[in-house]
């Protein structure tokens, strides 16, 4: 079987299933709506999720900012100081071992 039969395969599985999922929806919210008011039903419940997203208070902003500072900080710190650790156990091991 070829890998484009294969996708196709999986395409026309999705999409039973999401035959599946609607009719389950439809029996479970009762009569249909007009093919007109689900989607002005979406545009609305789409536009209510994004507005909170586009209405971040500064104060979180500039939280979020400092933290971002605060981690790129510590992960230089965190490898300069692995990175001096190495350079001292090196530099030990050439003084102790092959200086003699």
């Amino acid at each position: 079987m070829s890998r484009l039969d294969e996708l196709k395969r999986q395409r026309a599985l999705l999409a039973q299933h999401l035959d599946w999922l609607d009719r389950e929806i439809a029996s479970e919210s009762g009569p249909p709506l007009p093919v007109q008011s689900l989607v002005d039903a979406e545009v609305t419940e789409s536009r209510r999720d994004d507005q909170p997203a586009l209405e971040i208070p500064d104060h979180l902003l500039s939280e979020s900012n400092e933290r971002i500072v605060n981690a790129r900080r510590g992960c230089i710190v965190a490898f300069s100081s692995l990175l001096l650790a190495f350079a001292l156990a090196v530099a030990a091991l050439y003084f102790l071992k092959y200086r003699r």
